[in-house]
């Protein structure tokens, strides 16, 4: 006995001394992938994970290894100073690298580790742990209370006492389902009875009209956010004659309908029933109704914005902080709690967004009657949050996306997102936004089965509209680079956004159907390129504006944009396709109309320097790049994205001017850009110092190139610790001034730091 607690007691100190392992940041020795140079990293263990950093103390990730099926064995140390090595293969040879314990104890440690990671065993090992600390208390307690004569002289007697206060909760067996819970059979209590099994029952269906309105709503409010929007509006319904709430919540029923397809069709509907709400104000009762007036403006505005019209949008937010603002001294007079949440949503949105404005805008804004206090907006937003009322899902969405984009936590954002999945496990923001916030933490996987569960949760009938969820969806696979998929997603929305108003659009339809142009219609469309722009049918107006031509479309922002994506779907396969959509691309991004934006015209001019250019294979990447995710790539990823770059150079001849010279640097910059976010800047400023002579003959026309190669030159360069150098490329990026997709502001940034650390 006192043998078997010993080894336990040395069991018990390993895995203790191992859990502290884990929070050290410890130097390694990793081969370069390119050049197979020695690289010094630092890295953390996270359950099967290794995830490294450039340096000590910083806390941005360098990439991550997985260490499931992976080989270590301890090896006589290649560095003098350190006495024990480790050397670590990934199971399939893809990556080696070498950790150095401080003494014999941590190799052993280390070595354990790994092998419980290679075996997929870290969390199975400690949960093992812990179970054995709870049973070995319990055996404590035990012998304090219960008589010597009846104590068993095993250690089972805790798995039984957990039995008798909690009953095993059994599903009833079901036709093709076989039963799964099998009685456990115990010797030393084998008349004990067994607990019977209680059914899990189905979550009650309300059928039965509930007898106070605020009830009737309150069952409304859950369907609308468990997406099941037919019950919500027949809940609404039954009390709208007299609730002024209820009036409003039916128009919120038609604007998640927007917010998940972007139709034109839901926008006049959404507005419909806005209007409704307008008119409800002329005989209503209700005591706060400016409060449901200032709602009611909000929810307009976003409809104005959708629909494109920017200036209207403005006017009507305006009136609604006007409207909440009366409250903002008189909050503790609102008794309703419901009220009293919507008064505290109103204010803390307002507050919140005001202070992320920039300081330019700002002071317009305040000139208008705005005012800003991030930390009280975020007080009221968590105050409404906690009431569980109408109004606090609308908080968690706005606390989420604050924590995914404005003030990043991710952690928190998470934790938000889960508890509001808890409450309504069928709802399609939810799930949306828990979608990304899985892929900034870089769960690829994770993200993409999110979505396609938030497109489950549409319904049949809404998910085949469901466009903005669909494009996120292809983006992510575009991110993925998995062009098939992606591709098929673009293709789908293209169909739907378009208006066959314009003659553009004719031929983008007959290339969807068919799958290209008839020759005939080829002639008309090369026509219509040179002359650059497509004509209308009517002048410029927004987008909710009728026309016969089709009564139903989807609104996408940045259209050009989603066009230059497809192009580079089918550039990345080698399509000669590509070019057709290059040129559309040129187009939309040149034709005036209410939604275009400074993004669409950059996709414009980067279109049209592909289109100047032979090799089209990097466009999907510079894509990537110019829209910022090129961060949130992959290491597996960012090694491919150096390959494809390397295959180009090697296509061109040796002669580098004019577009030769274009496709060298653009290939140039992406393999620095590429080397320096999988950690390996080394062979990054290598590459640099081939590169930097050339830019200065790069034709106008990709101009827009040299400012951000010299840019990841400076990175290379800084974390090479060759300050100077890396200040040298920057003050050469800063003398550009004007180009697409411009950068300057960080370039500058970088430069002031660059200096302080010389």
């Amino acid at each position: 006995m006192e043998h078997y607690r010993e080894i336990s007691n040395n069991s018990k100190h390993l895995l203790e001394n191992l859990h502290d392992l884990c929070k050290e940041k410890r130097p390694l020795v990793k081969i370069g992938k390119i050049f197979k140079r020695k690289l010094v990293r630092y890295y953390e263990l996270r359950n099967e994970y290794m995830v490294y950093y450039s340096r000590q103390h910083s806390n941005k990730c360098r990439g991550s290894v997985n260490l499931s099926r992976s080989i270590a064995i301890p090896i006589k140390s290649p560095l003098s100073k350190y006495k024990f090595c480790i050397k670590v293969t990934t199971y399939d040879f893809s990556s080696e690298f070498y950790i150095f314990p401080q003494c014999q104890t941590e190799q052993q440690l280390f070595l354990l580790y790994f092998k419980l990671a290679s075996n997929g065993e870290i969390q199975q090992a400690l949960e093992k742990y812990s179970l054995n600390s709870v049973d070995q208390e319990i055996q404590l307690l035990s012998e304090v209370t219960v008589s010597k004569v009846y104590r068993s002289h095993s250690n089972s007697m805790s798995h039984n006492s957990f039995q008798e206060e909690k009953p095993v909760i059994v599903i009833p067996e079901i036709k093709s389902i076989q039963k799964f819970y099998e009685p456990i059979e115990n010797d030393s209590e084998s008349e004990e009875q067994k607990p019977e099994p209680i059914p899990i029952l189905p979550p009650p269906v309300i059928n039965e009209v509930p007898l106070t309105k605020e009830m009737i709503r309150l069952n409304g409010i859950k369907c609308l956010w468990n997406f099941d929007l037919n019950l919500a509006t027949e809940h609404f319904e039954k009390i709208r004659e007299n609730d002024l709430r209820a009036v409003l919540h039916c128009a919120e029923v038609n604007l998640f309908k927007v917010l998940v397809t972007g139709r034109k069709s839901d926008v006049l509907k959404s507005s419909e029933s806005l209007q409704d709400v307008e008119k409800s104000f002329s005989h209503t009762t209700e005591e706060f109704s400016d409060i449901i007036m200032a709602e009611t403006n909000l929810l307009k505005s976003v409809l104005l914005l959708v629909s494109g019209q920017k200036l209207k949008a403005f006017i009507t937010l305006r009136s609604a902080w006007k409207n909440y603002r009366k409250y903002e001294n008189s909050l503790s007079k609102i008794i309703d709690q419901d009220i009293l949440a919507r008064a505290y949503f109103g204010l803390g949105l307002f507050m919140l967004i005001m202070s992320l404005v920039p300081t330019s805008i700002g002071t317009i804004l305040r000139l208008a009657g705005f005012h800003s206090n991030r930390e009280k907006g975020l007080e009221y937003l968590y105050k409404c949050k906690s009431f569980n009322t109408s109004r606090s899902p609308f908080a968690c969405v706005v606390l989420g996306l604050f924590y995914i984009d404005m003030d990043p936590n991710y952690e928190k954002a998470e934790d938000i997102i889960d508890e509001c999945l808890r409450i309504y496990p069928t709802c399609v923001l939810f799930y949306w936004i828990s979608s990304v916030v899985n892929w900034k933490l870089n769960k690829v996987d994770t993200a993409v089965g999110l979505l396609n569960t938030a497109l489950h949760c549409c319904g049949k009938e809404l998910a085949s509209k469901a466009a903005f969820i669909k494009y996120e969806l292809g983006w992510f696979y575009f991110l993925r680079l998995e062009w098939k998929q992606s591709r098929k997603q673009f293709q789908e929305i293209l169909m739907d956004t378009l208006s066959l108003s314009s003659e553009l659009d004719s031929f983008v339809k007959e290339a969807l159907v068919c799958g290209d142009l008839g020759e005939h219609r080829k002639s008309l469309f090369e026509n219509l390129y040179y002359r650059g722009i497509s004509t209308k049918k009517s002048n410029k107006g927004s987008w909710i504006d009728g026309n016969g031509t089709k009564k139903d479309r989807v609104f996408i922002p940045h259209k050009s944009c989603l066009i230059a994506q497809l192009a580079g779907c089918l550039a990345a396969q080698n399509d000669p396709k590509a070019e057709f959509w290059l040129k559309v691309t040129k187009i939309s991004a040149a034709t005036p109309t209410a939604s275009r934006t400074k993004l669409d015209e950059e996709f414009g001019t980067l279109a049209q320097c592909f289109l100047k250019r032979k090799y089209k294979e990097l466009l999907p990447y510079e894509i990537i790049y110019f829209l910022k995710q090129h961060t949130k790539l992959l290491p597996n990823m960012l090694t491919k994205i150096y390959h494809s770059a390397e295959i180009v150079i090697n296509s061109l001849p040796n002669d580098r001017n004019g577009c030769v010279l274009v496709e060298w640097a653009s290939a140039k910059m992406l393999q620095i850009m590429a080397l320096s976010l999988n950690g390996d800047t080394n062979d990054a400023s290598y590459i640099a110092d081939e590169t930097i002579p050339f830019l200065k003959n790069i034709p106008e026309w990709a101009r827009y190139i040299v400012p951000h190669t010299l840019y990841w030159c400076s990175r290379a360069y800084g974390a090479e610790l060759r300050f100077e150098d890396a200040i040298e490329a920057l003050n050469l990026a800063q003398k550009h001034k004007s180009y697409s997709f411009n950068i300057r502001g960080k370039i500058l940034r970088v430069l002031e730091d660059m200096k302080n650390k010389v």
